[in-house]
C-alpha cells in the first residue's frame, strides 16, 4: 500500500504556478467508512473550508468562509452496484477590507455516481477483510455561475456553480485486521468548459487513513486519522492558462465514525499542514465535516 501512495504523489506532481481559491469553492467529496455498503440510505452532509487571501499589489487581503449544506442519499442496484447523488446549497462570504461584504446562498452542482463493489467479504467470517469499490458520475451545471454582487460580475471561483458537465471518478480501498485498519482513496474530477468558454482545472485528491473499530453494544465506534493530498489543476479561457489558478496542499484529517443500529453520524476535521496556493499569498484554514445518515 505505500507504494501505491508514492505513485500517486508523484503522478500528482506537476509545476503549478497559483490557485483559485481566492474565492474557494466546494470540491470533492470525501469517503466516510461504511459498515452498511449493501444498503440504501439518506441524509444530509455539512461542510465548510475558509481561506485568506494577501493581495500584494493593493496591499490588502480577503477572508472567505464557503459552507455547503447537501442532501446525499445512496440506492443499492444489486450486491455489487449502487448509485448515490448529492443536492448541495452553498453558503458564501467575502469581507475585504473598503469593500461591501458579499453573502450568496444559492443551489450548487449537483453529483450523481454510480459504484461498483469490486470486492467485499465484510460478511465471511475472516479476520481480514477487503473491500474495493470505483466510481464513475457526472456533476451537472445545475448551479448559478455568472452571478452579480455589488454590481460586478463574482470571481468564477467565488460562483456556486462551474457551468459545465464534468465527469468524475474514484477509487476506494479498505482493508481490516480484527479491529484494527486502513483505507485508501483517490477522487478526481474531470471539467469541460462552459458556455463562457471558461474550463476549471482538474481537481484531484488522494488520502490515506488509520482507523480503529470498536464495538460497543449496539454501537459501532470509529476513531480514524490520515493525510490528504488534494492538487488543482490551472484553469482555462478559451485555452489560455491562467496564471492566477491551480495548486495543492496536504491535510492531516482526524475524526470519528459512530454508528448505532441504522443511523451513522460522521465528523472530520482538515488541519492543513503544506500548502502552495497563488504562489502562497492563498492560506487555507481549517475544514470541517460532519454528515448524519440513516440506512434503510
Amino acid at each position: 500500500m505505500p507504494y501505491l501512495f508514492i505513485l500517486i504523489f508523484l503522478f500528482f506532481q506537476k509545476e503549478i504556478n497559483a490557485c483559485d481559491v481566492c474565492g474557494g469553492a466546494m470540491s470533492l467529496n470525501y469517503n466516510s467508512l461504511m459498515p452498511n455498503i449493501n444498503s440504501h440510505y439518506f441524509g444530509l452532509r455539512y461542510r465548510n473550508v475558509n481561506f485568506t487571501s494577501y493581495h500584494n499589489n493593493t496591499n490588502s487581503k480577503a477572508f472567505d468562509f464557503i459552507q455547503s449544506i447537501e442532501g446525499v442519499g445512496t440506492f443499492k442496484l444489486s450486491n455489487k452496484f449502487n448509485v448515490n447523488a448529492s443536492i448541495p446549497i452553498l453558503l458564501i462570504n467575502r469581507e475585504e477590507a473598503d469593500k461591501t461584504p458579499t453573502n450568496l446562498m444559492a443551489l450548487g452542482d449537483v453529483q450523481l455516481m454510480v459504484n461498483a463493489i469490486v470486492l467485499n467479504n465484510e460478511d465471511e467470517i475472516r479476520k481480514l477483510k477487503h473491500q474495493l469499490r470505483f466510481a464513475l458520475g457526472v456533476k451537472l451545471p445545475t448551479g448559478p455561475y455568472q452571478l452579480v454582487d455589488n454590481f460586478s460580475t463574482l470571481y468564477a471561483a467565488m460562483q456556486p456553480g462551474t457551468g459545465s458537465f464534468d465527469f468524475l471518478s474514484g477509487f476506494n480501498y479498505i482493508i481490516r485486521y480484527q479491529n484494527f485498519g486502513a483505507m485508501a482513496d483517490l477522487n478526481s474530477r474531470w471539467n469541460t468548459s462552459n458556455p463562457n468558454g471558461y474550463q476549471f482545472g482538474n481537481r484531484h485528491a488522494s488520502g490515506l487513513k488509520l482507523f480503529y473499530w470498536q464495538t460497543l453494544k449496539n454501537w459501532n465506534v470509529i476513531p480514524n486519522i490520515g493525510i490528504l493530498f488534494e492538487k488543482l489543476e490551472r484553469d482555462q479561457h478559451p485555452t489560455d492558462l491562467i496564471q492566477q489558478t491551480g495548486g495543492h496542499m496536504f491535510f492531516n484529517n482526524f475524526g470519528v465514525d459512530l454508528f448505532y443500529k441504522k443511523t451513522a453520524l460522521n465528523i472530520l476535521f482538515g488541519l492543513p499542514l503544506l500548502q502552495n496556493l497563488n504562489q502562497n499569498q492563498t492560506q487555507a484554514g481549517l475544514r470541517f465535516q460532519t454528515q448524519l445518515l440513516i440506512f434503510i
